[in-house]
């Protein structure tokens, strides 16, 4: 794997809940890797959304054009208190509705890696070309739309880790 990391043997068992003990209980070398071509056609959707909901935040999982053509790759690594995706995958919107407590203590710095992402939160819309990211709170819902295959980084940053700068963090979110 590209970070030196393991396989799950069974990923689609990853705890649902920014909280998973999958993601907790590991080290910072260690890397998680979800591939929807190691899960049967009818799963890769749910699989994915769970995937994302266990080592990110409670998100919805719309895929472009039927499920059975959705196509998705999923690295992790935790590095301290920050976490780390790389998510390849097809067209597809990733939805944030849900506003838990837990799930609404972050930060996400989305970093569009190749094709163009369309990005809607606070009444604010953006597109991000290849190498543009944008700064998402996850206390307001998001929309977060791949318009065809690609792939993005993703940093879950704790809100208590950005309290410690210097500028307004609402004069950055969605910026």
């Amino acid at each position: 794997y590209p970070w030196g990391g393991r396989q799950i043997a069974d990923p689609s068992r990853i705890a649902l809940g920014s909280e998973s003990p999958a993601a907790d209980a590991l080290d910072d070398a260690a890397t998680i890797r979800c591939a929807s071509a190691d899960l049967a056609q009818r799963r890769r959707v749910s699989a994915c959304r769970e995937h994302l909901s266990g080592l990110l935040i409670e998100v919805e999982l719309e895929p472009d054009g039927p499920p059975s053509r959705f196509d998705s790759v999923i690295l992790m690594r935790r590095f301290h208190d920050l976490q780390l995706l790389k998510m390849m995958f097809t067209a597809a919107r990733i939805v944030r509705v849900a506003n838990d407590e837990k799930s609404s203590s972050y930060f996400l710095m989305h970093i569009n890696f190749d094709g163009v992402v369309a990005v809607s939160s606070m009444g604010r819309q953006l597109t991000l070309n290849e190498g543009e990211a944008v700064l998402l709170d996850t206390a307001h819902p998001f929309t977060i739309h791949r318009q065809r295959s690609g792939s993005s980084y993703v940093v879950r940053i704790p809100r208590e880790r950005m309290a410690h700068l210097a500028c307004s963090i609402e004069a950055i979110v969605m910026r």
